[in-house]
C-alpha cells in the first residue's frame, strides 16, 4: 500500500506538533524556574506554602523532562533541557554528594564539641532521662532552644525556667537561660544579648585567648496550620509570620554586623527554613554550612508526624575563622522531632 504525499505531510506535521508541545513544556518549566529563583524565593509570604514541599522532590522536574524523550527520535534537546533544570534546582535539594567521602572519615577527638538541638517542649518531656541524655553526650557546648511549654487547650506558649535543674545535672557547665534559649558551656560567658523579636540570642564565650560568638536561633514557623488554606485567616496569619521571620533575619544581620571580624562565629538553631524557602546567603550573609561535612546524603533534620525526615530546617553555619572537623546528626526518639546536630570545630 502506498502512502500519498498528502498523508506523509500530515504525518510529519503531527510529529512536529507533538515535539513542539514537549519542547514548549520543557521551556516553560525552565522559564518558571528562573522566575521563581530570581524573583520569588524569599520575597513573598505566599511562596512559603509551595516551598514547604520536601526539597528533594525538586529532582522530579528534570526527571519529568527526561521522560519526555520516550518515543522521540531526536532526544538531545530534551536531555539538554533536563540537564539545565538539574543545574538550576540541584543546589536547593539539600543533597550532599560529598557524604560518601565523609562517611569514611573517623570522628576526631580534637577541637570544640558542640551539640545544637531543638528539644521537645519542656513540660511534656522534662524528665530525668533528658538530663541523662545531655550528660552522656559529654559536649563542650550545648546550644538548645524551644525551652518553653505550650498549653495545648488554648495553644498559648509560656516560658519556663530550668536553671536549677541544669546546674544540678551538669555542674561543670556555665548555665545560661534566657527566654526560650539555653546555653550550657564549659567556657566562660562574657556577653549576651536577646534580639527584640526574641528569635535569636547572641552569646560571647571566652575560649582560651580567643572569643567565640554564638547566635542561637529559633525563627517562628513559616506556616500556621491551625487555619484551613481555603480561609483568609490562613493567608493573613502566614503574612504576619513572614514579616516576623524577616524581622528575625534582619536582627541576626544586625548582631553580626557589630562583631569583631577576628571572632569565631557560629549561627545555629531551628530556622524553619529550607533552601527552597529562602536564600540563607542573602538573609544572613556568606557563612559556611557545616552540613556539607555530613556523612548523610540527605541531611534532613525535622520530621512531620508519620512522614519521616524530609526537611533540613535546622542549620549550623560558621564564618571563615572556624573550621568544621566533623558533623553528624543524631535522632533521639521520644525527646524531639528534630535531630540533634553534633559538630566539632576549631580555629
Amino acid at each position: 500500500m502506498q502512502i500519498s504525499l498528502t498523508e506523509r505531510t500530515d504525518w510529519r506535521a503531527r510529529i512536529r506538533q507533538h515535539l513542539c508541545g514537549r519542547h514548549t513544556l520543557a521551556l516553560i518549566l525552565i522559564a518558571a524556574s528562573l522566575i521563581i529563583q530570581w524573583g520569588i524565593v524569599g520575597r513573598y509570604a505566599w511562596w512559603n506554602v509551595p516551598a514547604s514541599t520536601p526539597p528533594i522532590l525538586l529532582l522530579l522536574l528534570p526527571v519529568l523532562v527526561a521522560l519526555l524523550t520516550i518515543g522521540v527520535k531526536t532526544k538531545r534537546y530534551l536531555f539538554l533541557y533536563a540537564f539545565l533544570l538539574l543545574l538550576l534546582w540541584f543546589p536547593k535539594t539539600d543533597l550532599n554528594l560529598a557524604a560518601p567521602l565523609h562517611a569514611m572519615k573517623t570522628a576526631p577527638e580534637t577541637g570544640i564539641s558542640v551539640m545544637s538541638w531543638n528539644t521537645y517542649l519542656w513540660d511534656e518531656y522534662d524528665t530525668e532521662e533528658m538530663y541523662e541524655l545531655l550528660q552522656s553526650k559529654q559536649q563542650d557546648l550545648y546550644i538548645l532552644n524551644e525551652h518553653f511549654y505550650k498549653d495545648e487547650e488554648n495553644r498559648d506558649v509560656y516560658l519556663t525556667e530550668r536553671q536549677q535543674q541544669f546546674e544540678e545535672a551538669l555542674p561543670d557547665y556555665e548555665v545560661l537561660t534566657d527566654d526560650q534559649f539555653v546555653i550550657l558551656s564549659k567556657y566562660p560567658v562574657i556577653a549576651r544579648e536577646l534580639a527584640p523579636s526574641r528569635q535569636a540570642m547572641l552569646v560571647k564565650l571566652q575560649v582560651g585567648e580567643r572569643e567565640l560568638v554564638i547566635l542561637n536561633v529559633h525563627l517562628v514557623p513559616h506556616l500556621d496550620l491551625s487555619h484551613s488554606p481555603l480561609s483568609g485567616d490562613f493567608w493573613e496569619a502566614n503574612q504576619e509570620l513572614y514579616e516576623l521571620r524577616q524581622q528575625g533575619f534582619s536582627e541576626i544581620r544586625g548582631m553580626m554586623s557589630m562583631l569583631d571580624p577576628d571572632d569565631g562565629l557560629i549561627v545555629t538553631g531551628t530556622m524553619n527554613t529550607t533552601a527552597l524557602m529562602h536564600d540563607l546567603d542573602q538573609e544572613i550573609g556568606s557563612l559556611h554550612d557545616a552540613s556539607a561535612k555530613s556523612s548523610s546524603l540527605y541531611p534532613a533534620t525535622w520530621k512531620m508526624q508519620g512522614l519521616g525526615y524530609w526537611w533540613q530546617v535546622d542549620h549550623f553555619l560558621h564564618n571563615d575563622k572556624l573550621n568544621v572537623l566533623h558533623y553528624e546528626l543524631e535522632e533521639h526518639a521520644g525527646f524531639s522531632d528534630h535531630k540533634a546536630m553534633l559538630v566539632r570545630v576549631d580555629w
